[in-house]
């Protein structure tokens, strides 16, 4: 009497199916992951790259030129450069909302890069102690050169332009720091050192 046979193998499919269907699952979502990622990357770049042509195309027009750009964009109190830097950006100034400028372009339209401003209780006609405040962004741009200002060479050959309507001013760094910002407070809160200062304030 004839043995019966039987084809194939069946011992080992069931884990071996269990094991491909978990290597799909996980390709499938390293795949998403990285298109994900690829992306907030992309857009990440465009925006940097959108900022930069926005501002590239009011330098040419309106650098060192307050009054014009005044007339079309009233918020914009001055202009800031520093030579060997990409820093070459309008100043924004708006009291009543001091940070409106944050993450927005001169035309008030939504900006990763935002737009240099005068930071709260800034008062740049009559002051005598301001603050401008502008992103550090990854690209470079905005007021990451500010860093070189830590190296004595650069500090020392440098000067911090500013135009207003009144003129260019060329300021002279008298010092560079890094400081933290613990949530209990700081040893020197600048930002309240601000605005029309007595000499005993200023020291």
């Amino acid at each position: 009497m004839a043995r019966q046979q039987h084809s194939g193998n069946t011992q080992g499919t069931g884990p071996a199916r269990a094991r491909r269907t978990v290597l799909t699952a996980v390709f499938v979502i390293c795949l998403v992951v990285v298109v994900c990622c690829s992306v907030y990357i992309g857009k990440e770049l465009y925006g940097y790259h959108k900022a930069d042509a926005e501002f590239g195309e009011i330098a040419q027009e309106y650098a060192g030129q307050p009054e014009q750009m005044q007339a079309v964009y009233a918020d914009s109190a001055a202009w800031v450069k520093v030579d060997d830097t990409r820093i070459d950006y309008p100043v924004m100034y708006t009291p009543e909302d001091p940070e409106y400028y944050l993450h927005r372009n001169v035309e008030g339209k939504r900006s990763k890069a935002g737009t240099p401003f005068y930071g709260e209780g800034s008062l740049p006609e009559e002051g005598n102690s301001n603050i401008i405040y502008g992103h550090h962004m990854r690209d470079g741009s905005m007021f990451a050169s500010l860093l070189n200002f830590d190296k004595k060479a650069f500090g020392t050959s440098h000067k911090v332009e500013l135009t207003t309507v009144e003129g260019t001013k060329k300021y002279t760094t008298l010092g560079a720091f890094y400081m933290d910002l613990p949530e209990g407070g700081s040893p020197y809160e600048y930002w309240n050192n601000v605005g029309k200062l007595s000499k005993k304030r200023s020291v």
